[in-house]
């Protein structure tokens, strides 16, 4: 049993046949958000995602009784584990308290896809091995970005015009309307919110620098600083040439690195797999050859000897043997 189901479990007539299934059911899932669809072919679509689940429950099947007896090997594979919780839990009814776990587990069954290709695999199992390397690479830019917002409050808060907020807004309600005073005053009140939202506080300070980092409206941070401050592009350029082109540098080389790891590990799993397969159908032809053996003594076992009534006659070239029951020697 086990042989054949690792036979259908390794065609790739199969898995292609499943991935095509998958791809299906992503299709069937979009489908049914159209409510004038699911309205004229509800019962049809409900018919092809029950066939669809127990194709998949057929198929995750057939895969788990390949590694019998070990059947714990299945599980030892992530993404077998993954594939086996998504199927067990897209068997649960779409009705009930379960009912959303059911349907987030439909949409799941897409995401089997990244178990069949290789090359997904590949790339998911590189980020995922690159996050413990990744977090020392954000603490380097969290230690960067708040030196840099500690700097600019250093040199860009208006703490003049911050403390005299209150005062300026109080000014602007007593300028007439429509003066040339209330305007600078509006102008001026508009400028020190903005200082205040941008460099006010270590936090939005910070928050200032990550815009700037992602290039978020950084030119909108510089560009109210430049009348009074003519060197705050040397402070953003400088920002920018650590934070982005440095740092952001270290999170390629941390995946890259981590790419040949993991690329290294599949070529291994990928010769570990094949040789593992060689061995297992060179033991069944082993297997084979001693079932025929021990049936071929066991014929040799039950055969009478030579010389004895029905015993079998020769073949040719070989001296006959004589079936009749031997003489009593006749007396002198």
């Amino acid at each position: 049993m086990s042989t054949w189901c690792r036979a259908i479990a390794d065609n790739p007539r199969f898995q292609a046949f499943i991935i095509a299934l998958i791809v299906g059911n992503a299709v069937l899932l979009g489908v049914e958000t159209n409510p004038t669809v699911e309205e004229r072919h509800g019962d049809l679509i409900n018919v092809l995602e029950i066939t669809i689940l127990a194709i998949f429950v057929f198929e995750i099947t057939v895969r788990l009784l390949a590694h019998y007896p070990t059947l714990g090997n299945f599980f030892k594979d992530p993404w077998n584990l993954f594939d086996f919780i998504v199927v067990a839990v897209s068997a649960l009814p779409a009705i009930g308290p379960m009912g959303m776990i059911a349907r987030l587990a439909r949409i799941l069954r897409v995401v089997r896809l990244l178990s069949f290709s290789r090359q997904l695999r590949l790339i998911v199992d590189t980020l995922l091995r690159s996050i413990p390397s990744m977090t020392h690479v954000v603490l380097l830019l969290s230690i960067l970005i708040y030196t840099y917002a500690i700097l600019g409050i250093a040199l860009f808060r208006d703490d003049d015009g911050i403390k005299n907020l209150q005062q300026l807004k109080e000014d602007v309600a007593k300028a007439p309307f429509g003066s040339e005073e209330r305007d600078d005053l509006e102008e001026q009140l508009k400028q020190v919110r903005l200082n205040e939202l941008r460099w006010g506080t270590v936090g939005r300070a910070a928050w200032s620098m990550f815009q700037t980092l992602t290039f978020e409206n950084w030119v909108g941070l510089q560009d109210p600083l430049l009348d009074k401050y003519w060197w705050s592009p040397l402070f953003f350029g400088s920002f920018i040439l650590l934070g982005v082109f440095i740092a952001m540098n270290l999170f390629v080389a941390v995946v890259m690195n981590n790419l040949e790891e993991v690329k290294a590990e599949h070529r291994a799993e990928g010769h570990a797999h094949d040789t593992y397969t060689q061995l297992m159908n060179h033991l069944e032809k082993i297997k084979d050859e001693l079932t025929d053996f021990e049936a071929s003594l066991q014929g040799l076992r039950d055969a009478p000897p030579p010389g004895t009534p029905g015993a079998v006659p020769a073949s040719d070239g070989a001296p006959a043997v004589d079936s009749a029951p031997p003489r009593s020697p006749t007396p002198a």
